[in-house]
């Protein structure tokens, strides 16, 4: 795990959800109430680490309602034994592929970085984070059929002084474990469980029980976004999910906008 300062707020940096796992699982404040999604400190840890199968055929039905048109391959003229065009001197040199054919070649472009702040305000219901994880899980499934993903979580808690503890836990490059993600983006055990039992326990050292936004700004500000998005240093084809706020459901909608706006910046 590495950490850095920015300012008077601190981030802290998990390589995989299993380091984050190893160090999160003994302080889990999970207690089998709702506000953790129903799970015990030991279920908590059982489910982050091995995934929760029951949840894919929802992520799975939404992402068959969503249309993609990302494209990852670009045609160029590669050489070929017969094509639209010859090149002389290969000819001439006794090459088995003088000619150039229009091929479709795969990108070499980097993934596509997708950081979802797994933070949720006290009005997110079970059910509610529940369908909110069955679109972002929709969003990784359809955006990786096309396009390679790399999957980051972010977890945040506010102090007191307007500052902020930053986790963020690399999940990988797709394909990733299908039940482990959407575990991971719709269970408040994981989140404010092991998440926020991490820093409260390690950063703020049991001192804080309260759970406030970062910064004291709500989730749904658009400056939460824009201060996540500079201390993550982000760039401009990095994509940020916010945390959930208040009862807003996640849907085919939201998610083929998602796409659609990913769209355009790959265009340009």
């Amino acid at each position: 795990m590495k950490e850095r300062i920015v300012g008077k707020d601190m981030v802290h940096e998990f390589s995989s959800t299993s380091e984050f796992i190893a160090a999160a699982g003994p302080l889990s404040r999970a207690d089998g109430s709702n506000w953790y999604s129903g799970e015990s400190k030991e279920r908590s840890v059982a489910l982050a680490t091995e995934g929760n199968p029951a949840l894919v055929a929802g992520a799975l039905e939404l992402a068959e309602k969503i249309h993609c048109e990302i494209e990852t391959s670009r045609q160029e003229w590669t050489p070929a034994p017969y094509g639209a065009y010859p090149i002389v001197p290969e000819y001439l040199m006794g090459s088995p592929t003088p000619m150039r054919c229009l091929s479709d070649v795969d990108s070499d472009r980097a993934p596509v970085r997708l950081f979802v702040d797994l933070t949720s305000s006290t009005t997110c219901s079970e059910s509610d984070l529940r369908a909110r994880g069955y679109a972002v899980a929709a969003l990784v499934e359809v955006m990786s059929r096309t396009r390679p993903v790399e999957l980051r979580y972010v977890i945040a808690i506010g102090c007191r002084d307007s500052s902020a503890r930053i986790v963020t836990v690399r999940a990988g490059i797709t394909p990733v474990t299908a039940a482990l993600t959407c575990h991971h983006l719709s269970s408040s055990g994981f989140t404010r469980g092991l998440g926020h039992g991490w820093i409260n326990r390690m950063v703020l050292n049991g001192i804080s029980n309260d759970i406030n936004w970062a910064w004291k700004v709500s989730g749904n500000n658009p400056a939460y976004a824009v201060k996540m998005r500079a201390i993550l240093g982000l760039g401009d084809l990095d994509i940020f999910i916010r945390g959930a706020y208040g009862t807003e459901r996640l849907g085919v909608e939201w998610v083929q906008r998602q796409l659609d706006e990913l769209r355009e910046k790959l265009e340009i």
